[in-house]
This record gives C-alpha cells, sequence and structure tokens, in this order.
C-alpha cells in the first residue's frame, strides 16, 4: 500500500480565482499563494490549505477550518494544553490558539509548505509560542523526535490525497504513546469526498477510547468554512465536558477498521 491514494480534489465553496503572488511547485504538488476578496490563500490543487486577511488589523482572526466555532477551538478551550504536534502546517492557522507558554512541533512532508507558510503569511512570525518544523513524513517523524505532547492534530485528509497510513489502528497506537496522561487527538477530517469517521470510529472501539465529533457550520462572507473534527482521548474528564455541550456527537454505529495491511479507500467514498 502507498502511502497516499489520489481520490479526487476537493473544491471549495469559494471562488479560487485572485491575484497569485506566488507559485510553487514540489515532489508533492504544486502550490499558488493568492490574494482575493481580501484574504491570502494557499491553494493546493483547487484546495484552500489555510488563508488570512489581508487587513493588518484582522490578519490574526481565526479562519477557514479553524474559525472559533470548530471542533479544535473548542478543544483548546477544554484541555489544558502546553505542547501541540500538528500533522500538517498549511499556513500555520492552528498556532493562533498559542501563547508564551505553549510550544508547537510541526510535521509536514513538504519543505515548500513551511517555506510559503513562514515568506507568505504572518501567523507563524508573529506567533509568541516555540515553534519547531520537523520535514518528512509524520507518523514517521513523530516517533523519532519522541516528544509527549497534550495534543496531537492530525490535519492532512482536506485535499485529494489521503494519507491512509495516518487512519489505521497502528498510527492510532503509536500517536497515543506519544500523548501525555490525560492528552488527546484531533483528526480534521472535512472533506468532501472521502468519509473518515468510520474509521476512527472502528479504531477508537479497538482501542477503548473515546470518541466525539464535532461539526461546524460556515459564514462564507466571514471565510468560515464548514469543518468536522474529531476527538479521541482516554480523558474522562475530558468527555464528561464535552457531553456537556450540545455541539459535541457520539459518532453513528457505522465502523470501518483500518490496519496497516489491510485498508481499502472505496469502503469510505461518498459517491
Amino acid at each position: 500500500m502507498g502511502l497516499e491514494l489520489i481520490v479526487g480534489y476537493v473544491s471549495h465553496e469559494t471562488d479560487l480565482d485572485g491575484q497569485t503572488i506566488n507559485r510553487a511547485r514540489s515532489s508533492y504538488g504544486t502550490y499558488a499563494v493568492r490574494d482575493v476578496d481580501g484574504v491570502r490563500r494557499l491553494v493546493a490543487g483547487t484546495h484552500v490549505h489555510g488563508e488570512e486577511y489581508l487587513d493588518p488589523e484582522k490578519e490574526h482572526a481565526y479562519l477557514a477550518y479553524y474559525h472559533d466555532e470548530t471542533g479544535i477551538a473548542r478543544i483548546y478551550d477544554l484541555l489544558p494544553t502546553s505542547s501541540t504536534a500538528l500533522i500538517g502546517l498549511g499556513v500555520g492557522s492552528l498556532v493562533e490558539y498559542g501563547d508564551a507558554s505553549m510550544s508547537f512541533d510541526v510535521f509536514d512532508l513538504d519543505a515548500e509548505v513551511v517555506m510559503l507558510a513562514k515568506n507568505y503569511f504572518t501567523v507563524l512570525g508573529d506567533s509568541p509560542s516555540s515553534v519547531r518544523y520537523f520535514i518528512g513524513d509524520g507518523r514517521i517523524r513523530l516517533q523519532e523526535v519522541g516528544e509527549q505532547y497534550d495534543l496531537i492534530v492530525m490535519d492532512a485528509f482536506t485535499s485529494g490525497a489521503i494519507p491512509m497510513h495516518l487512519v489505521t489502528v497502528e498510527a492510532m497506537q503509536e500517536a497515543f504513546d506519544r500523548l501525555k496522561p490525560g492528552g488527546a487527538v484531533a483528526y480534521h477530517i472535512s472533506n468532501h469526498h472521502v468519509d473518515l469517521l468510520p474509521v476512527l470510529n472502528a479504531i477508537a472501539e479497538a482501542m477503548g477510547v473515546g470518541i466525539r465529533l464535532h461539526k461546524s457550520t460556515s459564514d462564507e462572507s466571514q471565510h468560515r468554512y464548514p469543518a468536522q473534527w474529531v476527538l479521541l482521548t482516554r480523558n474522562e474528564t475530558l468527555l464528561n465536558t464535552v457531553d456537556q455541550q450540545k455541539d459535541w456527537v457520539v459518532p453513528g454505529p457505522e465502523k470501518i477498521l483500518w490496519r496497516d495491511d489491510k485498508s481499502d479507500i472505496r469502503s469510505v467514498l461518498k459517491f
């Protein structure tokens, strides 16, 4: 099984046209930095990987799939977090949730993405948090670095290239091995063509961990897009707190278990 399977790019609801500031190509894809409708976007194929307002007074607003009504925003509100591992950088939007007491280890397959995020967006350069970068396969590099984290964020599933090896029992076990006591793993699974929730649901059952789903609504005029975030944790206090909030749900009964030696992308296609 290869590391990735192309299932078709996820087009976003907004127009991707605009003034192109920069184009870049690497072995993993083609990228464009575009200014359109008052925001700067990082686009890969036809998918928005992150954006920020061009207005300096609003450039650190929470936008796209990371706005302050998403599941990941809720997690940062509820889980005391001093250290986060980010698997998939985009433009570094999640670093906006950090302060001077927090650290972020960023794992991204493509050094070109890190370069574009640093040079064309303000999040990383302006952050008061400590940020380190590790280039390469996130699953492998996470184990090589060997740190323990309060939160591990898997954010590599929204475009057309689905890294299936990050959504297996073995991958989840490795992630939980890298958590501090009480820590959590968050998966961003917004995707128009693939539904990874049954896979995560099956993995949670196999590992005996709690799982909750959060779906946020969108406001295109404010560049706030619909997002699906999944929380996985053994922290019963966190689960109980989450269950008191009406916008989290226990996933339905459907389960599709993937392992490193057995997975089938056809089982999760939406069409």
